[in-house]
């Protein structure tokens, strides 16, 4: 009776040591490290070319190149994480919209952009040579809500009423 618990007690504390030992032997996605990162936008007919059409991320896929993919309407955190990149990279408001993709110390923005440097191989020798620098926080936006409240002010201020107003006090009087 003893050797059989003793044999049960080995058994159980070598199957409770191979379930602690099983979530190291996988890499999950979150570990891995990419290598560029894309922002897009579901409602953005270039981003659904870039991906249906052109098939950008298949091609980057072959040459090897980790790509972390971000849909701005997926998750309302994904809106301030673009921010960050933006700021980081010094992405100029004229080029800071979607599709953007962000890798090494580089962005490409828009459709013919992202295709030429898959095509010249740009982007895997740039995620095969430089890192990815570190994410900075970006300012909050200038905008508060005072501004819209006082913007609302001066917006129902309508000057042609003010004028009616005081023409016809003239014409009453």
């Amino acid at each position: 009776m003893k050797k059989t618990i003793y044999f049960a007690i080995i058994f159980m504390m070598m199957i409770m040591s191979f379930l602690y030992q099983v979530p190291t032997l996988f890499l999950s996605a979150s570990e891995v490290e990419p290598q560029a990162v894309y922002f897009g936008s579901r409602f953005c007919q270039v981003c659904q070319a870039l991906e249906e059409t052109d098939l950008a991320f298949e091609r980057l896929e072959a040459q090897g190149v980790i790509v972390t993919k971000y849909i701005l309407e997926d998750d309302t955190s994904y809106t301030k994480l673009f921010r960050n990149y933006q700021f980081t990279y010094d992405v100029p408001q004229t080029s800071a919209s979607v599709p953007i993709l962000f890798v090494g110390k580089s962005y490409f923005t828009g459709r013919q952009a992202i295709n030429a440097a898959i095509d010249d191989l740009t982007i895997q020798t740039l995620s095969q040579t430089e890192s990815m620098p570190d994410l900075l926080t970006a300012p909050p936006s200038d905008f508060s809500l005072i501004y819209f409240i006082l913007l609302g002010f001066v917006d129902g201020v309508n000057p042609c009423a003010i004028a009616m107003l005081l023409i016809d006090r003239k014409s009453v009087v």
